[in-house]
């Protein structure tokens, strides 16, 4: 490439294409760029001016301190004493958060780029494009590294810390039902009654139960009401300005009246509504539970149980719903009525954590299937409902617990005690207790929270 003659050196000339085309550069090899003028030398690790002390600079800042989701944020990187041309890479560095590469618009958390400028002062920018997503993960933040060789190469530079504001987060103001905001970070509304939910402004995700009405107990040795089903969506994305209506499950109630043996009623359906969808997140109404003369339990959001052997048990509907349209993540909760073995009469509805069943091995004793927790809603942090409701609801959230069965037995949780005056609370849909009377489902339920 050079050629030495009798009184000097003769450098071999490049064009820094030509240059950077080279394979297997020795280290000292030096040339004559004619694309920059300036005699170069190959260090091992790039080409350097004459003239260079050889001491590489790299540096990185942010165009911003914060950026909102959808918007962008410009690093621009600068170097002295790296050669023009050279392939730099960055790579992300999580501070904190989930930052991955879902949050960006290229769905990359590492690149290169290419110094452009001059040897002296070279120059590169990276920009970093967020997504306007409807997931609410808070604020996270983030770092840009710069390194050479890979993106596993050496760091020779970091930026400043970005914060990504997460607009998904934007505070909803809304009115309807029984408003509470308890000091947890979160709102929350409850109906115990058919009304609205209505967003003026805002937009953001929100966790949502809705369990229907329980289903009566049956007369006679009848078996424990159903209790209503139950769906929960803990992240439903809502915006307004909008009107959601909320239809609240009324307890079924007992008719006839008195003590003539038979079925009295199933429970009714609550639902949180999206007309403009449209769609509707609905839990269903609890199965009546059979009455004397060997009658059946009833399908329902949980079934009834059955009255004595020859009868069958309530299947549980509530998780068959589809829920068409709604945004996806709706879980539901139903189970079915216990089926009575041997002689005895009577058996449990079905809660929402799990099947009508005994009470241990005593086969007299048929429990209301149990009630399946739902942490994000304790009974007392809802200060205005009645203590037997928060008592019932408890610390960890319990809704539509079964009604229990036959004369003596217990119910079990929220669910309706059996046998004569027993009854479930309101607003838990826990089904109706059975046996010697019959005991009305308990009225359903809606709540919501979102940050606040």
């Amino acid at each position: 490439m050079s050629k030495l003659n009798a009184n000097s050196v003769e450098m071999g000339s490049l064009t820094t294409a030509q240059r950077d085309a080279l394979s297997s550069v020795a280290t000292g090899t030096v040339i004559f760029n004619t694309t920059t003028a300036t005699g170069q030398i190959y260090d091992g690790t790039g080409w350097i001016d004459f003239g260079d002390n050889g001491t590489k600079t790299y540096s990185v800042s942010p165009s911003t301190s914060s950026v909102n989701e959808g918007s962008s944020v410009t690093f621009t990187v600068t170097t002295g004493n790296v050669p023009t041309g050279t392939t730099l890479y960055w790579t992300t560095n999580v501070i904190s958060g989930t930052v991955n590469a879902s949050d960006f618009s290229d769905s990359a958390t590492s690149g290169s780029f290419t110094v452009t400028g001059t040897i002296a002062s070279g120059t590169g920018t990276i920009v970093r494009t967020l997504v306007n997503d409807v997931t609410t993960e808070g604020s996270e933040s983030f770092q840009l590294q710069i390194r050479t060789g890979s993106t596993s190469g050496t760091i020779v530079a970091t930026s400043s810390t970005v914060t990504i504001n997460d607009t998904s987060m934007s505070i909803i103001s809304a009115t309807g039902g029984t408003k509470l905001t308890p000091g947890n970070g979160f709102v929350y509304h409850i109906w115990t009654s058919p009304g609205s939910l209505s967003i003026s402004s805002g937009s953001g995700n929100c966790q949502l139960l809705v369990v229907g009405s329980g289903g009566d107990g049956g007369v006679c040795g009848g078996g424990g009401g159903g209790a209503g089903g139950v769906v929960v969506h803990p992240s439903l994305p809502l915006s307004g300005p909008y009107t959601f209506p909320v239809t609240v499950g009324a307890s079924p109630g007992i008719s006839p009246t008195g003590s003539p043996c038979g079925y009295r009623n199933d429970g009714n359906d609550s639902f949180f509504n999206n007309p403009g969808g449209p769609w509707s997140l609905v839990g269903k109404g609890g199965g009546r539970g059979g009455g004397a003369d060997s009658q059946a339990g009833l399908p329902g959001g949980s079934g009834g149980g059955n009255s004595y052997p020859s009868a069958t048990t309530g299947a549980a509907t509530q998780p068959s719903q589809t829920h068409p349209g709604a945004p996806p993540g709706w879980v539901n909760h139903g189970n079915p009525g216990g089926q009575t073995p041997g002689s005895q009469p009577g058996k449990g509805g079905g809660g929402s954590l799990n099947a009508g069943g005994f009470e241990g091995s005593n086969p007299d004793r048929a429990w209301g299937g149990r009630a399946q927790s739902f942490p994000a809603f304790p009974g007392p942090l809802f200060s205005p409902m009645p203590s037997p409701w928060q008592s019932a609801v408890g610390p960890t959230g319990k809704f539509a617990g079964g009604g229990g069965a036959s004369s003596g037995a217990s119910n079990a949780e929220g669910g309706g005690s059996p046998g004569s005056g027993g009854s479930c609370i309101d607003n838990t849909g826990g089904g109706g207790g059975g046996g010697g009377t019959a005991n009305r489902g308990a009225s359903g339920v809606v709540i919501i929270r979102y940050p606040g």
